[in-house]
C-alpha cells in the first residue's frame, strides 16, 4: 500500500516573513503534530482530558505572526474554545476565523488546500469546503460500560464510529475498520486517509490499506502515523 504524506505546501522557513494567511491547529498526538507543522500550521498539543484551551489557541494565533489566521479546532469539543480565541484575536487586530474541522482528518483535508498567499476569506471558504466534504470515522476500544447508539458496550468491546457516532460494536479491530470503511465509502470516495494511533497493533494501517486497495483499486490510500491516544485508527474519506 502507498504510505506517504499529503501534498502539503512547503512550510515557511523561520527566517521568512509571516505569510498573509497562517493557520493554528489542534493536534491530538505527536505524529499528527508533526504532520500539521509540516503543513505550515502552528500547533497546539491536545489530548483527552487536556483539551486545547482558548488561551492556548490564542497564543498559537499570536505565534504565527500573520495578520490573518485560520483556526482549526480538529475536535467538536474544541469548537467553542476556537471561537473564543478568534474573537479575542480580532480584538487584538488579528483577522482570525474558525474553520469547522471537527476531526483530525478534516483538519488535514483543510490544510491541504490552504494557500498562504491567498486572502483569508478565500482560504476559509476553500478550507471549510474541504473539511465538510471529508466523511470521517474511527475505531476505538471501550474502557467502561456505557450506553451507545449501537447498544450497551462493555470494557474491551470494539467501537465502530461513523461521523461521530458509535455505529456498531465489534470484537476485532481490523474487522471493525473494514466495516467503518465500507459504511463511509457507501456514498463514494476517491481518497482514504488512515491515521494510525499510539496503541494500534503493528501494521494495522498497512493491512487496512492493502485490503482496501485490493477491493477498491480505484481509490487512493494514505497511511499516516498519528500517534493519537484512544483511537487506534482514524479514517477520512474524500
Amino acid at each position: 500500500p502507498r504510505s506517504r504524506r499529503p501534498p502539503f505546501a512547503t512550510p515557511p522557513s523561520p527566517r521568512d516573513p509571516p505569510p498573509p494567511t497562517a493557520a493554528a491547529a489542534r493536534a491530538a498526538g505527536p505524529g499528527i503534530a508533526t504532520l500539521l507543522r509540516e503543513a505550515g500550521a502552528t500547533v497546539v498539543p491536545s489530548a483527552a482530558g487536556r483539551r486545547a484551551s482558548a488561551g492556548q489557541l490564542l497564543a498559537a494565533v499570536r505565534a504565527t505572526g500573520a495578520p490573518s489566521v485560520v483556526i482549526l479546532p480538529g475536535d467538536r469539543d474544541t469548537l467553542m474554545a476556537a471561537g473564543v480565541a478568534a474573537e479575542a484575536a480580532m480584538g487584538e487586530g488579528i483577522d482570525a476565523h474558525v474553520v469547522p474541522a471537527r476531526t483530525t482528518v478534516q483538519t488535514l483535508a483543510a490544510l491541504a488546500v490552504l494557500d498562504p498567499a491567498r486572502a483569508v476569506h478565500a482560504n476559509v471558504v476553500a478550507m471549510t469546503g474541504a473539511a465538510v466534504a471529508t466523511r470521517h470515522g474511527a475505531v476505538s476500544v471501550a474502557t467502561k460500560e456505557a450506553l451507545t447508539w449501537a447498544g450497551v458496550c462493555h470494557p474491551g468491546d470494539i467501537l465502530g464510529i461513523v461521523d461521530g457516532d458509535v455505529a456498531f460494536l465489534g470484537a476485532e479491530i481490523e474487522v471493525a475498520a473494514r466495516e467503518v470503511l465500507d459504511r463511509l465509502l457507501s456514498a463514494g470516495g476517491e481518497l482514504v486517509t488512515l491515521v494510525v494511533g499510539a496503541d494500534a497493533a503493528p501494521g494495522l494501517g498497512e493491512r487496512a490499506a492493502a485490503a482496501l486497495e485490493r477491493d477498491r483499486p480505484e481509490i487512493e490510500v494514505l497511511v499516516l502515523d498519528g500517534g493519537q491516544p484512544v483511537y487506534p485508527l482514524l479514517i477520512g474519506v474524500e
